[in-house]
């Protein structure tokens, strides 16, 4: 029987957000800007401390070019994640 992959760690969203800047070159400030949002709410986002949710997937599919879909997964897997650790 092969058992479903369940880490020990949970990987934020905000992980993702970053190494995609980094391979861009792209600054938190000019990433809010495009995005609509206040660069304190997406340090917010990529520090874990919010949500990603269907305006900031949005907002980050415009940028980034990967679906909301695939945001608000991120968000989803990272959450289901926190709570099966208790982190």
């Amino acid at each position: 029987m092969v058992r479903p992959f369940q880490p020990n760690w949970a990987s934020k969203p905000g992980n993702t957000i970053v190494d995609w800047m980094k391979e861009n070159n792209r600054t938190v400030e000019s990433m809010a800007f495009e995005m609509g949002i206040t660069t304190e709410k997406l340090n917010e986002v990529i520090d874990g401390r919010a949500p990603i949710n269907w305006a900031i997937a949005s907002g980050l599919s415009y940028v980034t070019g990967a679906s909301p879909g695939f945001w608000l997964l991120r968000q989803k897997q990272y959450s289901e994640s926190v709570i099966r650790l208790g982190i």
